[in-house]
């Protein structure tokens, strides 16, 4: 489906500051997909406090929003740290006085067959990806709670439905679909919402690796620029999106789509003597017919 787009200037103009006064959590927010996240909601008026790994990232990101008058503070720490998570909600609260938003975007990527899989390397992108996500969102969902409010994004990946040597990134990936759906169902009637992204664009977790890409199975798109993503990430923050929640939307930068959260199909009745060759029989059918 093809929606015209207007003119920038237009939509500029009409759209305002939808973020004004909002205080919004952007982790890994130093480079890439995150830095442009967090450039994107201080713009639209969001108080940002800029979460990453390295405090010379976070305090450039933080330097490129207030030299457009925007408001932004930085914390360094990893978010796989359940203290420093922790502190990272914290020192928002504290700083501005309430936690309407987080974009748990921080990540790492992972080229690796199955077989060449290490301890290490496994432990580093479930941790970074999956934990870290974990970490940042159950704190913030105790403080949205108290306050009856808040929205968190949570940064997926294409990766997630199986993809050629990123299996360990996908797993993570697919475990933050898991959290998305499960805080979706527990956070009802709270006025908490929780979504997921799936980006498919150049970042820096693997710049320019075609073989796999970070946060889009089958390759990053180097012509789409992380600020492409941006505006998605703005409006599920803003309250234009206060009746979406527990869904999971794809960004390929020339196309947004919606993607389905995974149902059962209609079954078969089987009884406790089903053989082998009776249920071979059962399950065949079944695939024949949903595929």
């Amino acid at each position: 489906m093809h929606i015209p787009h207007t003119k920038s200037a237009e939509r500029t103009q009409t759209e305002g500051s939808p973020l004004k006064g909002k205080s919004v959590v952007v982790t890994g927010a130093g480079v890439g997909l995150g830095r442009a996240y967090a450039l994107a909601l201080a713009a639209q008026g969001a108080q940002v406090m800029v979460n990453d790994l390295t405090a010379a990232g976070a305090e450039q990101t933080c330097q490129a929003i207030r030299a457009s008058d925007g408001v932004a503070e930085a914390h360094t720490g990893s978010v796989a740290d359940w203290t420093a998570a922790e502190d990272l909600i914290r020192a928002c609260v504290d700083r501005y006085g309430s936690l309407d938003g987080l974009v748990n975007n921080a990540g790492v990527g992972r080229v690796c067959a199955p077989w060449d899989e290490d301890e290490a390397g496994a432990r580093k992108v479930i941790e970074t990806n999956l934990l870290g996500t974990l970490f940042c969102g159950v704190h913030a969902i105790r403080q949205m709670i108290e306050q009856t409010s808040g929205s968190i994004i949570n940064i997926a990946s294409g990766a997630a439905t199986g993809h050629p040597t990123v299996a360990t990134y996908g797993a993570s990936k697919g475990g933050v679909l898991s959290l998305t759906y499960g805080w979706d169902v527990d956070l009802k009637g709270t006025g908490v919402r929780v979504n997921a992204v799936m980006p498919r664009a150049q970042t820096a977790m693997n710049p320019g690796d075609t073989s796999a890409g970070g946060s889009s199975p089958g390759g990053i798109d180097a012509d789409v620029q992380p600020e492409v993503i941006a505006p998605l990430i703005a409006y599920l923050i803003s309250d234009r999106s206060l009746a979406v929640s527990g869904q999971v939307i794809r960004h390929e930068g020339r196309m947004v789509t919606v993607v389905r959260r995974p149902s059962w199909e209609p079954g078969a009745e089987v009884g406790p003597e089903t053989t082998l060759g009776e249920m071979a029989h059962i399950v065949d059918g079944l695939l024949t017919t949903t595929t």
